[in-house]
């Protein structure tokens, strides 16, 4: 790889390689519409400078609209979304998945100066759609080998025909991380496996980083953070967490225990003394 994926990489996992992430995902308007604790994407990102947040996921609006944020030299390092799997077409419907598409290019990126992009693979829909995420990826690939862009791609079992039961199956993960390795990824987005020893399996037999996502919103922060401390002792390279940050109670304070434990290795019990009393604790 060039000089321009190198320092990309490096703003993300530092000079080493090896660094440990806290992304922000706030992406989740783009498929679902107006969704409560991303009011004003602004302000949450204001809120949260020096708050332990090494990343952001952004859309290409939100991209755009907060450019001069992070024109700064200590701000967090960008990830655009460039694709979109359609929930529905009613907006802020969600339904099956019922088609996908490119929503942004690599030359976006470039333009927005930002350090990687993101796109998904869906494991369980039917196998038109399957094949034209395969196939939109594949070319992402190539476009991101162009520019020196690195890619992160999130594998989910969300499709209809993957059972709820099997959505977190450590084999099931393991093979998709896989594939999407083969695909060209740089960085895998996977689901959080609670079984640790299945979770530092699938870090072991994955060539590329993994970081894990947040998933629906935790019963109080004890969760949260329990799940930050299980995936980074599995190995994992990082987390990516949306709504157990932005809808919480005190974003600035749970990102900045999040860090404590990523960054620190802060225990579970340490980091909440610093999360405070809140009636999401």
């Amino acid at each position: 790889m060039g000089a321009g994926f190198r320092y990309r990489m490096a703003r993300l996992f530092g000079e080493s390689g090896r660094g440990r992430l806290v992304i922000l995902a706030m992406d989740h308007d783009i498929a679902l519409g107006a969704v409560p604790g991303l009011d004003s994407p602004r302000t949450l990102l204001q809120s949260l400078h020096g708050s332990g947040i090494d990343g952001t996921l952004l859309c290409l609006g939100t991209a755009g609209q907060t450019s001069d944020l992070f024109a700064v030299r200590d701000a967090p390092a960008r990830i655009l979304t460039v694709d979109l799997p359609l929930h529905s077409n009613i907006p802020g419907n969600v339904e099956d998945f019922k088609a996908y598409d490119m929503i942004a290019s690599v030359e976006d990126a470039v333009r927005l100066g930002v350090e990687c992009v993101k796109a998904m693979i869906i494991w369980g829909v039917d196998h038109a759609l399957e094949m034209r995420m395969l196939a939109k990826v594949a070319n992402l690939r190539q476009a991101c080998a162009a520019w020196d862009m690195p890619l992160m791609i999130e594998t989910v079992l969300w499709g209809a025909a993957i059972p709820e039961s099997d959505r977190a199956d450590g084999k099931l993960i393991a093979n998709a991380c896989r594939i999407c390795a083969e695909l060209g990824a740089d960085i895998i987005k996977a689901p959080f496996v609670s079984d640790v020893d299945a979770l530092h399996s699938i870090v072991v037999h994955t060539p590329v980083p993994v970081v894990i996502l947040g998933g629906p919103k935790a019963a109080c922060a004890r969760d949260v953070l329990e799940k930050a401390a299980q995936a980074m002792s599995a190995g994992v390279a990082g987390i990516v967490f949306g709504r157990n940050v932005w809808q919480y109670d005190d974003p600035p304070r749970i990102s900045a225990a999040l860090g404590h434990i990523v960054h620190n290795n802060m225990s579970v019990d340490e980091a909440m003394q610093t999360v405070g009393t809140t009636p999401w604790s």
